[in-house]
């Protein structure tokens, strides 16, 4: 069996380090969400429905809220 060879340059300045500090990840997409001031929002979102003959449909659902 032969042998590899690499003559290169030391290549440390393009390897990505861990990040410093505390930082945290969001889980998901943020919501769809529009605040339009007064205790006003409006928002999208998708929501699973079944139908009769029990089959999964998606639904986009646009959602107002008055917040009293």
């Amino acid at each position: 069996m032969g042998e590899i060879i690499v003559c290169a340059p030391n290549q440390d300045r393009h390897r990505m380090r861990p990040l410093s500090g505390d930082y945290t990840m969001r889980v998901g997409l943020p919501k769809a969400q529009v605040d339009l001031g007064g205790g006003k929002s409006l928002g999208v979102a998708m929501e699973p429905g079944a139908t009769q003959n029990g089959a999964v449909s998606n639904r986009v659902m646009l959602k107002g809220s008055i917040k009293f």
